[in-house]
């Protein structure tokens, strides 16, 4: 079909008439200089489908979308539509516009938070330790020896809730395991302890490092071992392995100077706090601010609007890495005259409000900011215009929360009732 002439003579045109034997509706007009290929060819190089619709009837599930050749029918409905007014909750569940009802987020209290958890007893006994050539323990891993292993669980959880500064996260009293994210100068670690039977009333209490900071997670180690040794007998022999671990503990921090100040410095810090998108940018902003706060000098440069209104984007946070050093932050400057002016605005003691009583907020979380919010209000009611709306949420949250957690519902009530002195 093609020419070996090297030097072909052609037309000015680029239209071709039909060679003999070749149909007008199958024709095809050659590509200039294409001397190797057909000139004809039956080949379909595109076809034009109808645009896709959504559209479909509600009785008749979700239809095929035109032009999708390879998706199989079925008669799942992806959506129904209710008549106005059917099946309406009562009042008290409905969600606020600014502040969600805490009826419907103590409805999952009781799985968040050290206080709610219930205690091991003489039924729960720990696991064999897995019977494979691999399994191997930890270098974070202490031997003990005792009659009644329930009461391992109990202390651990009794360390967890007096000796660090500890979230919760989950108990299972069938592997005999307990998880826990823990802080230490606002760095965070999440921690799981395994403990093990062995054998002659030997038990193997393992730390692991689940995510974080691995100096927190040695801090933690060195503080449940002290914790345990004085309620449990350490196996000897074992020693040596947990004396090595206690040794990867660098030296205590040394605080040198006055923190960062200058605008310039802290400037940085509040374009960090407004990045959602990036969360460790966040957590980092919180621990240097919450650090700020601790110094009388420097408080005054986080007094500011513009301050205060990035803190209101950490509050938006659920990672408790950020969370908390916010919640200490807030705590902080509750403390503090010169920011009084500021949590005078209702939107913002709102907002914490809204936190503490959210679902997806830790305990420790939710007892930080119930101090700071009492603490927030009792300095700056008198410069509060109305505050009508802020008493009445305070005192719906303060009857969902008086069963569940006395310390957290306390500090509402203080709040409140220097509402009401203001009030009077």
């Amino acid at each position: 079909y093609g020419s070996s002439d090297l030097n072909p003579t052609y037309s000015q045109s680029l239209s071709f008439s039909p060679e003999e034997g070749e149909e007008d509706c199958a024709y095809q007009q050659r590509i200039y200089g294409d001397f190797y290929r057909e000139p004809v060819e039956l080949v379909t190089r595109g076809v034009t489908l109808p645009g896709p619709t959504l559209v479909a009837d509600p009785a008749e599930g979700f239809q095929f979308t035109p032009g999708d050749f390879y998706r199989e029918e079925d008669n799942v409905f992806k959506g129904v539509s209710l008549q106005p007014g059917f099946g309406e909750l009562p009042e008290e569940l409905l969600f606020q516009q600014d502040l969600a009802s805490p009826v419907l987020n103590a409805l999952d209290k009781s799985s968040v938070g050290l206080s709610s958890v219930d205690r091991f007893n003489e039924e729960h006994h720990p696991p064999a330790a897995p019977d494979s050539n691999f399994f191997q323990y930890e270098v974070t891993t202490l031997q003990v020896s005792t009659a009644e292993p329930f009461t391992i669980g109990n202390e651990l959880l009794n360390f967890f809730s007096s000796k660090v500064v500890s979230s919760l996260l989950k108990v299972n009293r069938v592997k005999f395991s307990i998880k826990a994210e823990v802080f230490m100068n606002g760095a965070m670690c999440t921690l799981k302890t395994r403990t093990y039977s062995q054998r002659d009333d030997t038990y193997a209490i393992e730390f692991q490092r689940r995510s974080g900071d691995s100096i927190t997670f040695n801090y933690a180690f060195q503080q449940a071992v002290n914790f345990l040794k004085s309620s449990f007998v350490t196996v000897p022999g074992h020693k040596e392995l947990v004396d090595e671990a206690l040794d990867l503990l660098p030296p205590p921090l040394q605080r040198h100077g006055s923190p960062t100040s200058s605008d310039g410095e802290i400037s940085p810090l509040l374009d960090m706090a407004g990045l959602h998108e990036h969360p460790g940018l966040q957590a980092e902003s919180a621990n240097a601010l919450a650090e700020m706060a601790q110094d009388g000098t420097a408080v005054m440069s986080l007094c500011t609007e513009a301050a205060f209104q990035e803190f209101q984007k950490l509050l938006q946070s659920d990672n408790t890495d950020v969370a908390y050093p916010t919640a200490c932050l807030l705590g902080r400057l509750a403390l503090c005259p010169e920011a009084s002016e500021f949590f005078a605005n209702q939107s913002l003691l709102l907002i914490i409000l809204h936190k503490i009583d959210s679902k997806s907020t830790r305990e420790l979380i939710q007892k930080e900011l119930a101090q700071a919010l009492a603490s927030a209000i009792r300095h700056c009611a008198p410069k509060m215009g109305d505050h009508t709306r802020l008493l009445q949420a305070l005192q719906a949250s303060i009857k969902d929360w008086a069963s569940y957690d006395q310390d957290i519902c306390r500090n509402l009530e203080e709040a409140a009732h220097s509402l009401r002195f203001q009030l009077a």
